[in-house]
């Protein structure tokens, strides 16, 4: 129920980059009902329609106010999943893409503090502990590799599978030590899987590969 509703709001809401100014973003931008109007919204629509509709499908979720890394106001989620308490932030899971594409992600998704302090900032002791990593995207659906095999072989499995996406989380080694053209390349050749095109992006902070818009020759 999580996801599916994280996904509605992320599909459904495009984040409003009309203005840098924060006093002149809109209010329909800034509330729940107004973003489900216009369907664009900054941090606090996001989080805002996040509690109302975990609330209410049953899900215990809150707000936090807070900061980004870089020192500007920003708002998330915590919920209680399985008796542990989670970070979840969709809208950085929405990212304004200059290609203007659509890219649904899952980096937020039911982060511990550890984590999600490597970007955020809050007032810890004023809201709930959040130390399980149970329900993390990643590591509930497996999508986290310990070496350069590891990810070698996850990315071989997508492509003899042709499947059109992948994300992976790398733990205990940097994204900047794998060439991710040169890997594809070789898996394209060893498994003549018939790969044609690919994009792909890195987070350096949360080490979060995402491969997408993968194709194949028919």
């Amino acid at each position: 129920k999580e996801k599916a509703i994280h996904d509605f709001v992320v599909n459904t809401l495009q984040y409003d980059s009309s203005t840098d100014d924060l006093e002149k973003i809109p209010e329909t931008s800034r509330s729940a009902l107004g973003a489900l109007e216009t369907k664009k919204a900054v941090c606090e629509a996001y989080a805002e329609l996040m509690q109302l509709l975990l609330n209410k499908s049953g899900i215990p979720c809150r707000m936090v106010t807070g900061m980004s890394d870089d020192g500007i106001a920003h708002v998330w989620n915590m919920v209680l999943i399985g008796g542990n308490t989670y970070h979840l932030d969709a809208t950085w899971d929405d990212p304004v893409i200059s290609s203007g594409e659509s890219i649904l992600n899952y980096n937020y998704f039911n982060l511990n503090d550890e984590e999600m302090l490597k970007e955020h900032i809050w007032v810890i002791e004023d809201y709930p502990r959040c130390t399980s990593e149970e329900e993390n995207y990643y590591v509930k659906n497996k999508l986290v590799v310990d070496s350069h095999d590891s990810l070698v072989g996850k990315l071989k499995e997508t492509v003899s599978n042709k499947e059109d996406r992948i994300t992976i989380k790398l733990r205990g080694f940097s994204a900047s030590d794998s060439d991710i053209g040169q890997i594809m390349n070789d898996i394209n050749r060893e498994t003549g899987s018939g790969l044609s095109s690919y994009k792909y992006s890195i987070s350096e902070k949360t080490q979060i590969i995402t491969l997408y818009d993968i194709e194949y020759i028919r």
